[in-house]
Protein backbone atom coordinates (compact mmCIF):
# COMPACT_ATOMS: atom_id res chain seq x y z
CA UNK A 1 0.00 0.00 0.00
CA UNK A 2 1.32 3.44 -0.93
CA UNK A 3 0.55 6.85 0.54
CA UNK A 4 1.24 10.28 -0.89
CA UNK A 5 2.89 12.90 1.28
CA UNK A 6 3.68 16.25 -0.31
CA UNK A 7 3.72 14.73 -3.78
CA UNK A 8 6.03 11.81 -2.91
CA UNK A 9 5.10 8.14 -3.11
CA UNK A 10 6.08 6.41 0.13
CA UNK A 11 5.05 3.20 1.84
CA UNK A 12 2.44 3.30 4.60
CA UNK A 13 5.19 2.38 7.09
CA UNK A 14 7.30 5.35 6.01
CA UNK A 15 4.27 7.62 6.01
CA UNK A 16 3.51 6.61 9.58
CA UNK A 17 7.08 7.37 10.60
CA UNK A 18 6.85 10.82 9.02
CA UNK A 19 3.51 11.51 10.74
CA UNK A 20 4.97 10.44 14.09
CA UNK A 21 7.96 12.68 13.55
CA UNK A 22 5.75 15.65 12.74
CA UNK A 23 3.51 15.05 15.76
CA UNK A 24 6.39 14.54 18.21
CA UNK A 25 6.14 17.33 20.82
CA UNK A 26 9.06 19.67 21.22
CA UNK A 27 10.02 21.91 24.09
CA UNK A 28 11.54 25.31 23.52
CA UNK A 29 14.35 26.69 25.63
CA UNK A 30 11.98 29.21 27.19
CA UNK A 31 9.56 26.45 28.19
CA UNK A 32 12.41 24.33 29.56
CA UNK A 33 13.71 27.29 31.58
CA UNK A 34 10.22 27.79 33.04
CA UNK A 35 10.07 24.11 34.02
CA UNK A 36 13.50 24.39 35.67
CA UNK A 37 12.41 27.50 37.56
CA UNK A 38 9.33 25.71 38.87
CA UNK A 39 11.34 22.67 39.97
CA UNK A 40 13.65 24.93 41.96
CA UNK A 41 10.70 26.84 43.49
CA UNK A 42 9.21 23.51 44.57
CA UNK A 43 12.42 22.76 46.50
CA UNK A 44 12.18 26.14 48.23
CA UNK A 45 8.54 25.46 49.12
CA UNK A 46 9.48 22.16 50.78
CA UNK A 47 12.28 23.83 52.75
CA UNK A 48 15.07 21.83 51.09
CA UNK A 49 16.86 25.00 49.97
CA UNK A 50 16.61 28.70 50.78
CA UNK A 51 16.13 31.57 48.34
CA UNK A 52 19.86 32.25 48.05
CA UNK A 53 20.57 28.61 47.20
CA UNK A 54 17.69 28.68 44.72
CA UNK A 55 19.33 31.57 42.90
CA UNK A 56 22.67 29.73 42.79
CA UNK A 57 20.97 26.56 41.53
CA UNK A 58 19.10 28.42 38.82
CA UNK A 59 22.22 30.16 37.48
CA UNK A 60 24.33 27.01 37.75
CA UNK A 61 21.79 24.85 35.92
CA UNK A 62 21.10 27.48 33.26
CA UNK A 63 24.83 27.30 32.55
CA UNK A 64 24.85 23.47 32.38
CA UNK A 65 26.35 22.19 29.10
CA UNK A 66 24.12 19.12 29.38
CA UNK A 67 20.87 21.08 29.52
CA UNK A 68 21.82 23.75 26.96
CA UNK A 69 19.20 26.17 28.30
CA UNK A 70 21.25 29.24 27.42
CA UNK A 71 23.95 30.06 24.89
CA UNK A 72 26.31 31.81 27.30
CA UNK A 73 26.56 33.71 30.58
CA UNK A 74 25.46 36.93 28.86
CA UNK A 75 22.12 35.30 28.12
CA UNK A 76 21.82 34.20 31.76
CA UNK A 77 22.36 37.83 32.81
CA UNK A 78 19.61 38.92 30.43
CA UNK A 79 17.15 36.17 31.42
CA UNK A 80 17.59 36.64 35.19
CA UNK A 81 18.37 40.35 35.15
CA UNK A 82 21.55 39.88 37.17
CA UNK A 83 25.17 41.01 37.03
CA UNK A 84 28.17 39.25 35.52
CA UNK A 85 29.68 39.07 39.03
CA UNK A 86 26.60 37.27 40.39
CA UNK A 87 26.62 34.78 37.51
CA UNK A 88 30.33 33.99 37.88
CA UNK A 89 30.11 33.52 41.63
CA UNK A 90 26.98 31.37 41.43
CA UNK A 91 28.53 29.09 38.80
CA UNK A 92 31.73 28.73 40.84
CA UNK A 93 29.73 28.01 44.01
CA UNK A 94 27.55 25.48 42.19
CA UNK A 95 30.58 23.66 40.79
CA UNK A 96 32.18 23.60 44.23
CA UNK A 97 29.06 22.12 45.85
CA UNK A 98 28.73 19.46 43.14
CA UNK A 99 32.44 18.65 43.32
CA UNK A 100 32.40 18.02 47.07
CA UNK A 101 29.03 16.20 46.84
CA UNK A 102 27.39 18.31 49.51
CA UNK A 103 23.67 17.95 50.20
CA UNK A 104 23.06 21.06 48.10
CA UNK A 105 25.31 19.76 45.32
CA UNK A 106 23.48 16.42 45.22
CA UNK A 107 20.15 18.25 45.07
CA UNK A 108 21.30 20.29 42.06
CA UNK A 109 22.48 17.09 40.40
CA UNK A 110 19.06 15.54 41.00
CA UNK A 111 17.27 18.51 39.44
CA UNK A 112 19.61 18.37 36.45
CA UNK A 113 18.90 14.65 36.00
CA UNK A 114 15.17 15.31 36.00
CA UNK A 115 15.62 18.12 33.47
CA UNK A 116 17.73 16.11 31.00
CA UNK A 117 14.89 14.10 29.39
CA UNK A 118 12.71 17.22 29.24
CA UNK A 119 15.38 19.24 27.48
CA UNK A 120 16.61 16.39 25.31
CA UNK A 121 13.11 15.96 23.90
CA UNK A 122 13.80 18.96 21.69
CA UNK A 123 17.51 18.40 20.97
CA UNK A 124 18.37 16.15 18.02
CA UNK A 125 21.44 14.05 18.86
CA UNK A 126 23.51 13.37 15.75
CA UNK A 127 26.80 12.28 17.27
CA UNK A 128 28.09 10.42 20.29
CA UNK A 129 29.11 12.30 23.41
CA UNK A 130 32.70 11.26 22.83
CA UNK A 131 32.67 13.02 19.44
CA UNK A 132 30.87 16.14 20.59
CA UNK A 133 32.81 19.34 19.96
CA UNK A 134 33.16 21.75 22.84
CA UNK A 135 33.25 25.54 22.61
CA UNK A 136 36.91 26.50 22.70
CA UNK A 137 36.92 27.94 26.22
CA UNK A 138 34.29 25.75 27.95
CA UNK A 139 36.59 22.93 29.06
CA UNK A 140 39.18 25.41 30.29
CA UNK A 141 36.60 27.58 32.07
CA UNK A 142 34.96 24.70 33.90
CA UNK A 143 38.26 23.03 34.84
CA UNK A 144 39.71 26.23 36.28
CA UNK A 145 36.51 26.90 38.23
CA UNK A 146 36.52 23.36 39.67
CA UNK A 147 40.14 23.75 40.77
CA UNK A 148 39.49 27.31 42.00
CA UNK A 149 42.43 28.50 39.90
CA UNK A 150 41.28 32.11 40.15
CA UNK A 151 43.79 34.85 41.09
CA UNK A 152 40.96 36.73 42.82
CA UNK A 153 40.43 33.85 45.27
CA UNK A 154 43.89 32.34 45.74
CA UNK A 155 47.40 33.72 46.16
CA UNK A 156 51.01 32.61 45.88
CA UNK A 157 52.02 28.96 45.73
CA UNK A 158 48.48 27.70 46.35
CA UNK A 159 47.27 29.53 43.26
CA UNK A 160 50.16 28.18 41.17
CA UNK A 161 49.46 24.63 42.34
CA UNK A 162 45.77 24.83 41.46
CA UNK A 163 46.52 26.40 38.08
CA UNK A 164 48.98 23.61 37.32
CA UNK A 165 46.50 20.90 38.33
CA UNK A 166 43.75 22.54 36.27
CA UNK A 167 46.05 22.53 33.22
CA UNK A 168 46.87 18.85 33.78
CA UNK A 169 43.14 18.09 33.93
CA UNK A 170 42.41 20.01 30.72
CA UNK A 171 45.17 18.21 28.84
CA UNK A 172 44.20 14.78 30.22
CA UNK A 173 40.53 15.23 29.32
CA UNK A 174 41.31 16.70 25.90
CA UNK A 175 43.63 13.84 24.94
CA UNK A 176 41.85 10.88 26.54
CA UNK A 177 38.16 11.82 26.62
CA UNK A 178 37.96 13.95 23.47
CA UNK A 179 40.71 12.22 21.49
CA UNK A 180 42.43 15.52 20.72
CA UNK A 181 45.96 15.73 19.39
CA UNK A 182 48.63 17.47 21.47
CA UNK A 183 48.40 20.69 19.39
CA UNK A 184 44.60 20.68 19.80
CA UNK A 185 44.92 20.04 23.54
CA UNK A 186 47.44 22.88 23.78
CA UNK A 187 44.95 25.22 22.11
CA UNK A 188 42.19 24.22 24.54
CA UNK A 189 44.50 24.76 27.52
CA UNK A 190 46.03 27.95 26.13
CA UNK A 191 49.53 26.47 26.41
CA UNK A 192 52.51 25.64 24.25
CA UNK A 193 52.62 22.17 22.67
CA UNK A 194 55.94 21.46 24.38
CA UNK A 195 54.36 22.14 27.79
CA UNK A 196 51.38 19.90 27.01
CA UNK A 197 53.59 16.94 26.07
CA UNK A 198 55.12 17.15 29.57
CA UNK A 199 51.78 17.65 31.33
CA UNK A 200 50.02 14.60 29.90
CA UNK A 201 52.20 12.01 31.73
CA UNK A 202 51.91 14.06 34.94
CA UNK A 203 48.13 14.18 34.63
CA UNK A 204 47.93 10.44 34.01
CA UNK A 205 50.09 9.75 37.06
CA UNK A 206 48.02 12.07 39.28
CA UNK A 207 44.76 10.54 38.04
CA UNK A 208 44.37 7.72 40.54
CA UNK A 209 40.97 6.62 41.89
CA UNK A 210 39.77 8.17 45.16
CA UNK A 211 42.28 11.01 44.92
CA UNK A 212 41.23 14.68 44.87
CA UNK A 213 42.51 15.19 41.31
CA UNK A 214 40.57 12.11 40.14
CA UNK A 215 37.34 13.35 41.75
CA UNK A 216 37.65 16.79 40.16
CA UNK A 217 38.37 15.38 36.70
CA UNK A 218 35.28 13.17 37.07
CA UNK A 219 33.22 16.24 38.01
CA UNK A 220 34.50 18.23 35.02
CA UNK A 221 33.58 15.43 32.62
CA UNK A 222 30.16 15.08 34.20
CA UNK A 223 29.59 18.81 33.74
CA UNK A 224 30.55 18.55 30.08
CA UNK A 225 28.57 15.37 29.48
CA UNK A 226 31.56 13.43 28.18
CA UNK A 227 33.22 10.15 29.26
CA UNK A 228 35.86 10.50 31.95
CA UNK A 229 39.40 9.32 31.15
CA UNK A 230 40.10 5.69 31.95
CA UNK A 231 42.48 4.85 34.77
CA UNK A 232 45.31 2.36 34.09
CA UNK A 233 43.28 -0.28 35.97
CA UNK A 234 40.10 0.17 33.90
CA UNK A 235 42.03 0.45 30.66
CA UNK A 236 43.84 -2.86 31.26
Amino acid sequence: MKSKIEGLNVSSKTAGAVRNEVKQPTITRVQARDILSQKIKDRVATGEINNRQARIAQIYLLNSPLLQLTNNTKEIQRVLQCTEWEVRNAIARGMEEVSKRSEFGVLMGTIQKKMEPIRNASIPITESKNQKELPKNKLSRIARAIFNADPRQLRGNKLKTQQRLASWAIVLIACQSLNKTLPEAAELAGLEVSSVSEMLPSGREEYSPKGDFYEKVQTICKELGIPAPETPATAA
